[in-house]
């Protein structure tokens, strides 16, 4: 099952460098693993390890508040796109033991198939939610707002039950405060997009309609695997993930764009970063993925987080900084943590205990909850389970935990599409069914 344009264009990456024909990037969260891969036997569990992590952090309490019955608590705010904001945590504190009791916050259940929710740098008063038909949505000091930040629905397929069409993620330019500059990922039945866009100058809650030039366009039509997830690293360069198109032989080919991690720079799109893997397409980082519809940035160290929406086994793979280049397998080596092919997953689930599409999630970086500090929290679309473990480097990992139960998830929600994170560190979680909620440590 899967969950899941005008291109007005000042330089766009595409016909000449993409090779094959077109892109479907995936939706995990939004959709799972799919079709025609059989279930590999054995423990329905994730590896682990004795040995401790890597360190963590803090931020600051905000406030929350709430549109349609949403409660109150502490440990609320807003603010911080995925690799930005890293000022307002501090990564002086380890987590060392088990969590306290937790509860998933509702901050607003009136929401239309949110697959997406982050914050611009700086900001701490509000929170950018996606939705898939196309929308972004505002909330502001937890009031959702009534007009939307942007509406592209013009320049997608509306989205069925069983397709990724549609608003998928949005990224802030690390310099939004001074530039207004933001990035869009939607995707229609011809192509997927990554465009950008420009804030009102005269309302933070509005933005221009018109797309200011399109970053990159990925032909072909499929209704799944668009992979989806953009995130900005410490460099300024954007990572932007891209699935198989469920054409599993282009992950492999370091030539084609599908099944990889790209790194691109919005401020020269004509020309590819430095760095980048050698002797293929220009823009490839990473390859043999199939569908990676949300990675993270830990703020605190730079460490990428890659969850992959596998045939037989959901995998997080890990990387340092600076390290890419590598191959995650896909689909010469589905076998988890104990792959013999290319670099393993650091943990990895199979589908005997009812995981079947991962929904990569993030590094806890707040204050509100103790010994979630340096935590990495994900969960999966299709068991709601939401999982939390410390890496400690190369395939060690601490501190396993399950936090499903703790959060009741999967009696809150019914199909789990994305995590999100604000400036201060604080996590939230994302139903299809509308709602948005933070995790919270009990009061």
């Amino acid at each position: 099952m899967a969950l899941f344009s005008t291109r007005n264009s000042s330089s766009v990456w595409v016909l000449a460098f993409l090779g094959a024909a077109g892109a479907a990037l995936s939706a995990q969260a939004c959709g799972g693993d799919d079709g025609g891969s059989s279930e590999t036997s054995g423990t329905p569990t994730s590896t682990t390890s004795s040995q401790g992590g890597a360190g963590p952090s803090t931020g600051g309490n905000g406030n929350t508040g709430g549109d349609g019955g949403s409660t109150s608590s502490n440990s609320g705010g807003g603010g911080g796109g995925v690799g930005g904001g890293s000022s307002q945590v501090d990564c002086g504190l380890e987590a060392q033991g088990p969590v306290p009791d937790l509860q998933l916050t509702p901050i607003s259940t009136n929401l239309d198939r949110p697959v997406f929710v982050t914050a611009a740098p700086g900001d701490n008063e509000r929170l950018f939610v996606v939705e898939q038909e196309g929308r972004v949505r505002v909330i502001v000091n937890g009031v959702l707002q009534g007009a939307p930040f942007i509406d592209i629905s013009a320049l997608t397929d509306q989205p069925g039950q069983v397709d990724e069409f549609g608003l998928l993620s949005m990224v802030f330019h690390p310099d939004y405060a001074t530039n207004g500059r933001f990035f869009l990922f939607y995707s229609d039945s011809d192509a997927s997009v990554v465009s950008e866009f420009a804030r009102s100058a005269n309302d933070p809650n509005v933005a221009s309609p018109g797309v200011v030039q399109t970053i990159l366009n990925f032909p072909g039509a499929v209704g799944q695997h668009y992979g989806a997830m953009m995130a900005f690293a410490e460099d300024g360069y954007l990572f932007v993930s891209s699935g198989d198109r469920g054409d599993s032989s282009t992950s492999q080919d370091i030539d084609d764009i599908h099944g990889k991690l790209l790194r691109l720079d919005v401020d020269d799109v004509d020309t590819a970063p430095p760095g980048n893997l050698p002797g293929g397409h220009p823009l490839v980082w990473n390859y043999g993925l199939r569908n990676s519809w949300r990675f993270s940035i830990d703020r605190c160290t730079q460490d990428l987080y890659i969850s992959d929406v596998g045939g037989n086994w959901e995998e997080v793979n890990i990387e340092p900084p600076n390290t890419g280049h590598r191959n995650y397998g896909w689909p010469i080596a589905d076998q988890g943590t104990e792959c013999t092919t290319g670099t393993c997953a650091v943990v990895a689930h199979n589908h005997n205990s009812g995981d079947c599409s991962i929904v990569g999630g993030y590094v806890y970086r707040g204050t509100g909850i103790p010994n979630m500090n340096g935590r990495y929290i994900y969960g999966d679309s299709c068991s709601l389970r939401i999982r939390s473990f410390r890496w400690g480097g190369g395939d060690t990992v601490a501190l396993e935990e399950e936090l499903t139960d703790n959060l009741n998830s999967d009696g809150t929600l019914q199909y789990m599409t994305s995590f999100g994170e604000d400036n201060v560190g604080n996590l939230y979680v994302l139903d299809l069914a509308g709602g948005l909620y933070r995790i919270d440590a009990q009061q």
